[in-house]
Order: C-alpha cells, then sequence, then structure tokens
C-alpha cells in the first residue's frame, strides 16, 4: 500500500543551528556564575562547591575578602575544602602544604622545596548582592550590573531556591527575549511590542516592558546579562524595587537559581521594607513555580520559530557567537 503526504505535511523536522551546550567541546559560556552566599563563608573559613565539570573551594582571608579557587591540591588532588585556614593561606589536610590566595603554594610541611607547578586556579573573583561570584575565563569581559541607586541605599536579601533545575542557565535567559512565553505561561498584558526596542550590548540584552498581570500594573527595565544572570528593576505596587537571579551552574546540564531582590531603604520603615521585601520574593518566585515543570522537562531545540519569535532568534545568534572557555579545565576536575 502506498502512502502519500499532502504538501503541508513534512516529512522531517526542520531545525534550526543549534545553540551549544555548556560543556560541549569542554567548553562553558564566559560569564559571572554565583558560586555562594556571603553568609555561607566566614573570615578565616574554607567551603567547597561543585562548579562546571568539576569542583571549587571559596575561601576567605582575615581581611574578609573572599577567593575562588580549584579545589584539587597539586600534589596528591585532595579536596582543599576539608583542609583550614593559617592566616590567609589554604592548608591541605592531606600533607599540609599551604596556598596563598593567589594561588601560589608557599610551602610543604615536609620541608621539601615547593616544585615549580604546585598551584591553585583562581578565578575572578567579585562579591556584591550578598553572594560571591565567579568568572569562568582569566579576566572578566564585563563587569556585574548596576541599578539605578547606589548599592548603599538598597536593602537586598539572597536566597537560594532549594530545587537543581535539569537545564543549561543559558536556556532560563532565553525567556527574556521570548514573547510568547512571557504573554501565554506567565499572563502579561503588553503596552505596545517591549521587544521591538531592545538594547543589546556585547553581552547582554536590556528593554523597558510595561504590562498588566492579574491586574497589577509592571513597569520593568528586564534584561539578560551574560549568560547566567536575569536583571529587572522598575515599580511594583507604588514602590521601587530590583531583582537579580543569578545562575549557578553545579556541574553541566543543571542550573541552581540565586534570588536577589531589593528595595529602597528611604521609601519606607523597617516593617513596610520587610513586608515589601517578601512581596517581591513572593512575586519572582511565583514566576519560577510557573516555569519550573517546564524547565525540568524540557528539551530544547530551536525549531519552527514564528513571527512573535523575532526577538528570540536575535537572542539564539547572540548565544551561538557568545565566547567560550574553560581555562580551569586541567585544575578544577
Amino acid at each position: 500500500m502506498r502512502h502519500s503526504h499532502s504538501a503541508a505535511e513534512p516529512t522531517t523536522r526542520q531545525l534550526l543551528d543549534p545553540v551549544p551546550q555548556e560543556g560541549d567541546n569542554g567548553l562553558f559560556t564566559m560569564s559571572w556564575y554565583p558560586i555562594c552566599l556571603s553568609t555561607e563563608v566566614a573570615t578565616g573559613q574554607i567551603i567547597g562547591r561543585d562548579f562546571l565539570d568539576g569542583r571549587v573551594i571559596v575561601m576567605r582571608g582575615q581581611d574578609g575578602t573572599a577567593q575562588v579557587m580549584s579545589a584539587y591540591c597539586p600534589h596528591m588532588g585532595a579536596d582543599l575544602s576539608v583542609g583550614d585556614m593559617i592566616g590567609d593561606t589554604v592548608r591541605c589536610a592531606y600533607h599540609h602544604w599551604r596556598y596563598e590566595r593567589n594561588g601560589a603554594c608557599t610551602a610543604t610541611a615536609s620541608g621539601d622545596p615547593v616544585p615549580r607547578n604546585a598551584r591553585l586556579f583562581t578565578f575572578p573573583t567579585t562579591e556584591r548582592f550578598g553572594v560571591v561570584w565567579a568568572f569562568n575565563g582569566h579576566e572578566p569581559l564585563f563587569a556585574l550590573p548596576d541599578l539605578p541607586y547606589p548599592d548603599s541605599e538598597l536593602l537586598m536579601r539572597s536566597e537560594i531556591h532549594p530545587e537543581t533545575l535539569n537545564l543549561d542557565p543559558w536556556i532560563i535567559c532565553c525567556q527574556v527575549p521570548d514573547n510568547q512565553h512571557h504573554r501565554v505561561v506567565h499572563g502579561m498584558q503588553f503596552t505596545g511590542d517591549p521587544l521591538d526596542d531592545i538594547t543589546w550590548g556585547d553581552y547582554s540584552l536590556l528593554y523597558d516592558m510595561n504590562a498588566v498581570k492579574n491586574g497589577q500594573p509592571l513597569s520593568f527595565t528586564m534584561g539578560s546579562i551574560g549568560t547566567t544572570m536575569f536583571l529587572q528593576h522598575g515599580t511594583m505596587d507604588g514602590r521601587w524595587m530590583g531583582f537579580i537571579a543569578g545562575f549557578a551552574m553545579p556541574r553541566p546540564g543543571t542550573c541552581q537559581i540565586y534570588f536577589i531582590a531589593m528595595v529602597r531603604a528611604c521609601e519606607g520603615d523597617d516593617q513596610e521594607n520587610k513586608k515589601f521585601m517578601d512581596r517581591v520574593m513572593e512575586f519572582e518566585m511565583g514566576t519560577l513555580i510557573e516555569d519550573a515543570p517546564i524547565f525540568n522537562s524540557i528539551h530544547f531545540r530551536p525549531g519552527t520559530p514564528s513571527g512573535s519569535d523575532r526577538a528570540l532568534v536575535l537572542y539564539l545568534d547572540f548565544l551561538r557567537e557568545y565566547p567560550r572557555g574553560h581555562p580551569a579545565a586541567e585544575y578544577i576536575r
């Protein structure tokens, strides 16, 4: 029996060019990744975290400065997170070799001369918004974003969502220019098309959005910073709010979200500020609750875009050209 296909029925699925997955060919997007909350590492303490396709430590010296470094001792591979701090040096628990903040080994407990190549990889590290961040690269390509008001005027709350999602962080960033997603999943009713006026940077996109959700008027600037950060600030309930979601990657194909809510201290008393901060967190957590079933089941493949996807298609091109590297590979694995 012969089977015929109508002219409108494709016999093969048409796909756009794929976006590289994190870890493809051993490479990762070069962006700022949250590693831990500031409160998780005290002065004189070391903690360990899985990162990219390996492991890192965060140490905090006596001056209070945090530093992210590769976790494995180059001597015999012990995990330095089970070591301790001696002054401003990290001491390996296995043979008591010691490492400075710049990654250099300064001493061996045996008295043997320090081998020339005995050093750790030091990631560019910054601490802001209540989070310790590391950049995947030798030097940062860009800085963390500034808000309309200085940090000193803002109250901030930082939390880690307890669930690890099963997708690369950049896939969440794809929601930022996804007009269809905002409308049908999050119920946004827009004034005009906010994606007509995107400001594209070398490593970012930003646009202004005026919308109504569940009868609530919203006026925000929204954007994606690098491949691992969602930025939002504007007015809600008649007050200014700021929000950042930072996307950690404990291993390829996974994402853990750091929520950072910000309000202006001068706009209310302690009780009012706490109540509004709760409101901001509730709003942003609600968005994640709407997205989580999609994120944990998606098999992300750019396929058959329609007219509403023009900004998303440009963002996919942005991701295909985005710098990738892994200079810490031989140190953290």
